[in-house]
């Protein structure tokens, strides 16, 4: 009988497939950190520490890219009114609408598959029961 960490693995391995972008032909690369911080954002802005946390990083890695994505304009710096020497971050409308075409590229993925809404429907119900169940960890 298989592992649920077996079981996890085989699911992290095929996320990462699922989440091919069209535009990489070598189908290599899949969500960047870019990505997954504009997604981060999307819900709320959060601290330097949120990001680092949700993403598994440290400081040089965090300062470095949240350095390019506010060059490149699809995040801005905040500062907190409670206290002015904590930094957050928060989406530009580049920065939104950049996520949300790549949320639909990656719908568009699922739906290509799942031919019948019913069966998309059923689908995000498992998705949503398995990121219930993984939030307790």
């Amino acid at each position: 009988m298989e592992s649920i960490a077996e079981k996890l693995v085989e699911l992290r391995l095929a996320t990462r497939r699922a989440c091919r972008k069209k535009d990489n032909a070598v189908g290599k690369s899949v969500l960047s950190l870019s990505d997954k911080t504009l997604f981060l954002l999307l819900k709320r802005p959060l601290s330097a520490e949120e990001i680092k946390s949700s993403l598994c990083i440290g400081d040089a890695n965090l300062t470095h890219l949240t350095d390019k994505m506010t060059a490149d304009g699809y995040i801005e710096r905040i500062r907190y009114e409670n206290d002015g020497r904590r930094v957050g971050y928060a989406l530009t409308q580049k920065g939104t609408d950049s996520i949300r075409a790549l949320l639909a590229q990656l719908d568009d993925n699922f739906r290509m598959i799942l031919n019948k809404e019913s069966e998309y429907r059923e689908a995000l119900g498992h998705i949503d029961e398995v990121l219930n169940l993984l939030s307790f960890l």
